[in-house]
Formats: structure tokens, C-alpha cells, sequence
């Protein structure tokens, strides 16, 4: 949901003018999916009880976006296929419509407005990322 892509868009960017291999590129793309989560969670400016479960939920999508890219076999500097950029969209949509509907119990409507515009702004990043566009 969140950052699918803010972060894995940066890496990849970045990562395909370095050479870095895909060992160090995935744990670049994890690193950078937390950094996310920790930007959502600080913008959000949540208590002790609601920051655990928003954390937990956040970190739980960090998870699911990462197996997703390793299935897909996403790599920085090579251009997935368009059967595996529709796989992608497609999995990273159910993930965030998952995350959507844990973090609405948690979160006011403010929040989850500030929630969905920093996820708009990831997607983008995320597609130009992937596309070189």
C-alpha cells in the first residue's frame, strides 16, 4: 500500500547506474521499504498504542512487497516484461487494499488521506523507476 515503490523507485534508480549486485540491491530495497515505513509513521504522529499496531502492519507489508519482487524476480537495471509488470501491479494492489483496510480501523480520516497521498507519490516514483520514464 504505502511505499510499495517510493523507496524501491529510489534504489532501483540508483542502484541500475551502480552495478550493485542483486544481493545488495534486495537488502537496499529492504532498507529502503523500512525507511519508508519509519517516514509514514513519523508524518503521522501516532500515540505508543496506535504506532505499534500501524507499525506492525506497515512492517508486515514491507514484508509482502519484498516477496513479491523476489518472485517476480525484479532486478535493478533490467526492465521486467509487461506480463511481469501487470503481476506486479496486480500483487502490490492487493497488498495495499489489504493494508488500506487494517490501517482505516486504526487510523482517522486525516491520517488515512495523508496515508493514501504519500502512496500515490510512491507509485509514481515506483513506475518510474521500473519503466525509465
Amino acid at each position: 500500500m504505502i511505499r510499495m515503490a517510493l523507496v524501491v523507485a529510489s534504489i532501483a534508480a540508483g542502484l541500475m547506474l551502480t552495478g550493485v549486485s542483486p544481493a545488495a540491491a534486495q537488502e537496499s530495497f529492504q532498507s529502503m521499504l523500512e525507511a519508508d515505513v519509519q517516514a509514514v509513521e513519523t508524518k503521522l504522529q501516532l500515540s505508543g498504542g496506535e504506532l505499534s499496531q500501524v507499525d506492525a502492519i506497515l512492517q508486515d507489508g514491507v514484508k509482502q512487497r519484498m516477496a513479491v519482487i523476489n518472485s517476480l524476480g525484479i532486478t535493478p537495471g533490467q526492465k521486467p516484461g509487461f506480463s511481469t509488470l501487470l503481476q506486479l501491479q496486480s500483487q502490490m494492489n492487493a497488498i495495499r487494499t489489504a493494508q488500506h483496510s487494517e490501517l482505516s480501523k486504526i487510523l482517522t480520516e486525516n491520517q488515512m488521506y495523508t496515508v493514501d497521498q504519500m502512496a500515490e507519490d510512491s507509485e509514481q516514483q515506483f513506475r518510474a523507476a521500473l519503466l525509465g520514464s
